[in-house]
C-alpha cells in the first residue's frame, strides 16, 4: 500500500472479493495507510435480511491474501456504534458510491462526537456489472437495488392489508359456523321441528354476528384511546421532563447489551427528534407502533359479514326443504367442510404447508362443540321430557 501519514478507513461486506471490491480498496489504499473493517455476519445477516455466502474469517482471508489492506478489522456486532472508528482514528474514511446510508450515519455520528475525520467518496468501476446487490439479489440485473427494495415493501405492505381484514374473515366464519351448528346440533339433538331450528338459527346469526362486530369496533377504539393517552403522557414527559425519558432509552439500549461506550451516542441520535424519540420508548417498552390508521368499522364489518356468510351453510338444509330424514346429515357434511376450510385459510396468515393441520383442527374444535350441543339438547329432553 502507499507510504502516508494519514490513516484510511473503509467499512464492507465483501462477500465474493469481485473487482468492483478490488478497485475500491485499491482507489482508496492510494489515500494512505488503509484499515479495512469487514462486518460481521451477523450485522451483514441485519442489514440484508439473509447471511453472507461467505463467512467472516473467510472473507477478511481474502483481502488478506490479495494485499489489499494493511489493517483489517472485524466489524462491530452493533450496527454503527462505530468501535472501530474510536479506536483506530482515521483521519479519512472512504466510501463506495453506493454506500449513501453509512455516509449520513457517519455525518450524524461525527455531529454529535466530533471526531475530526474526512469523508470522501471512491469513483465507481463499472457498477452496473459489479455492484455484488446486483450479483446476487434475486432481482433482473436491470433492477436497481433501490428499486427492488420499493417493490419488496409495497409487496409486503399490501400482503400486511390483506392479512389483516384476512384475520377478521377467519374469525368471524369460525364462529359463526360453530355457533350456528352448535344451534342445529342442539335443537336437533332435542328433536324440535325445522321451523324453530331455522328461528333459533338465524337469530343467532343476526344477533351474535352483530354482537361481535360491534364487539370488534368498540375494543379497537378502546385501544387506540388507551395507545393515544400512553404517547400523550409519552411526549409530556419528553418535554417537562426530558432526563426521565432519555434515562428509558438508556434503559433499551442496556437491554440490547449495546457496548458502553456507544449507548450516549445512540441515545442522542435517538433523540435528536422528538417524534423518533416518543415512537423508540412506546414501541420498545409498551410494543405499540406507529399511529393506528386501521378503520374500526371496516373490520367490524368483515366480522359480521364473515360470520352470516358462513353461519349460514348449517342452515341450508332447513331452508331450502331437504327431506326431513336427510336434513342433519347435510347440515353436517357443510358444516364439516366449512369448519375444515376455514381453519386451512389460517395458514395464509402464518406457513402455508400447515392448511391439512390447521383444517383438521378447526374441524375437531368445531366437532366437539356440536357433540356437546347435542348433548345436551337430547338430555334436556330425555330428562325433562320436553315436547314440541
Amino acid at each position: 500500500m502507499i507510504q502516508s501519514d494519514k490513516k484510511v478507513m473503509v467499512f464492507g461486506v465483501f462477500d465474493g472479493l469481485h473487482g468492483g471490491h478490488r478497485a475500491f480498496l485499491k482507489q482508496a489504499g492510494t489515500l494512505g495507510e488503509l484499515v479495512v473493517v469487514v462486518a460481521q455476519d451477523a450485522t451483514v445477516e441485519t442489514m440484508k435480511q439473509k447471511r453472507p455466502r461467505i463467512s467472516l474469517g473467510h472473507r477478511i482471508a481474502a483481502i488478506k491474501d490479495a494485499g489489499l489492506a494493511d489493517v483489517l478489522v472485524a466489524g462491530d456486532l452493533v450496527q454503527y456504534s462505530w468501535g472501530a472508528v474510536r479506536r483506530y482514528e482515521p483521519d479519512v474514511i472512504a466510501l463506495g458510491y453506493d454506500q449513501k446510508g453509512l455516509k449520513d450515519a457517519l455525518k450524524i455520528f461525527q455531529e454529535e462526537t466530533q471526531v475530526p475525520f474526512d469523508i470522501v467518496v471512491m469513483d465507481p468501476h463499472d457498477p452496473e456489472k459489479l455492484h455484488s446487490s446486483i450479483l446476487h439479489a434475486d432481482v433482473a440485473p436491470a433492477d436497481t437495488f433501490d428499486v427492488f427494495k420499493k417493490k419488496r415493501i409495497a409487496e409486503k405492505k399490501k400482503r400486511f392489508d390483506k392479512g389483516e381484514y384476512l384475520a377478521d374473515f377467519v374469525y368471524g366464519a369460525n364462529d359463526g359456523i360453530i355457533t350456528t351448528f352448535a344451534v342445529v346440533a342442539g335443537a336437533a339433538g332435542a328433536a324440535l321441528p325445522a321451523g324453530v331450528i331455522v328461528i333459533l338459527g338465524v337469530a343467532n346469526l343476526i344477533a351474535d354476528g352483530f354482537s361481535m362486530g360491534a364487539s370488534s369496533i368498540l375494543s379497537m377504539l378502546s385501544e387506540r384511546n388507551f395507545h393515544k393517552s400512553l404517547r400523550q403522557e409519552q411526549e409530556y414527559d419528553i418535554e417537562h421532563n426530558p432526563e426521565i425519558a432519555r434515562e428509558e432509552v438508556r434503559d433499551v439500549l442496556k437491554r440490547w447489551d449495546t457496548p458502553r461506550e456507544s449507548i450516549e451516542s445512540m441515545m442522542l441520535a435517538i433523540t435528536r427528534s422528538k417524534r423518533r424519540w416518543s415512537d423508540f420508548v412506546l414501541r420498545e417498552e409498551y410494543n405499540i407502533t406507529e399511529e393506528d390508521t386501521e378503520n374500526p368499522t371496516k373490520h367490524g364489518i368483515a366480522t359480521f359479514t364473515a360470520f352470516v356468510m358462513v353461519g349460514t351453510l348449517p342452515l341450508i338444509p332447513y331452508l331450502f326443504g331437504v327431506k326431513a330424514e336427510y336434513q342433519l346429515t347435510v347440515s353436517i357434511i357443510a358444516t364439516a367442510t366449512a369448519l375444515f376450510f376455514t381453519g386451512a385459510a389460517q395458514s395464509l396468515l402464518t406457513v402455508k404447508k400447515w392448511w391439512f393441520k390447521t383444517g383438521v383442527q378447526m374441524l375437531a374444535l368445531g366437532g366437539v362443540a356440536a357433540a356437546l350441543s347435542y348433548g345436551i339438547g337430547y338430555l334436556i329432553k330425555t330428562v325433562f321430557h320436553i315436547v314440541i
